[in-house]
């Protein structure tokens, strides 16, 4: 599978540590590809780069034999992006699953913490709330060790929130990371 990120750092990191741990990447077959650093940080543009990276994988299939991607999920923010409709609705029609979140990724962090659906004006405030569980979180680096724990409860709160009438905070990691957990499962 393929996982194309909005973030150079925060979110790949995160993926890769999961992957790693799950036992995902890092073998003699890898499971995930993870990109991030070559996509630019606009909604639009992560789409973009997935479907570029979908066609690169199928010339290299009728080349040599490389394994397709079975799935492709493109990670990215609502923020004030003005591309996140446009996105979104991209992706989707392209066969494509985005794993959007409003405000910011950092919120599927705040999750593993803590239940909210508390408005957050923007991703610095919900950085703000998340450094009350991680003082000293950092973009640079993924607070595994710190969320690891509490994985599971995120899962279950970002559906709690999803299935609620609120439209905002949200994300849709939590489909991803249940799809992952899928994979290390078989």
């Amino acid at each position: 599978m393929l996982i194309v990120c909005e973030g150079a750092k925060t979110e790949p990191y995160y993926f890769e540590a999961l992957c790693l741990k799950w036992r995902l990447m890092g073998g003699d077959v890898e499971t995930v590809d993870i990109h991030g650093h070559d996509c630019g940080n606009a909604p639009i543009n992560v789409v973009d780069r997935a479907i570029e990276l979908r066609k690169e994988r199928k010339k290299r299939n009728k080349r040599d034999g490389t394994p397709l991607y079975d799935k492709v999920w493109c990670v990215f923010d609502k923020d004030s992006h003005s591309s996140f409709d446009q996105a979104c609705d991209k992706a989707r029609r392209a066969g494509l699953v985005p794993a959007c979140s409003d405000p910011c990724f950092e919120f599927w962090y705040l999750l593993h913490f803590e239940h909210t659906s508390s408005q957050f004006s923007d991703c610095a405030s919900v950085k703000v709330r998340l450094r009350k569980h991680v003082p000293d979180y950092s973009e640079n680096e993924v607070p595994f060790a710190d969320i690891e724990a509490g994985l599971d409860d995120a899962i279950k709160r970002a559906s709690s929130l999803r299935n609620g009438v609120i439209m905002s905070p949200y994300t849709y990691v939590d489909e991803l990371v249940l799809y992952l957990k899928s994979i290390k499962e078989q």
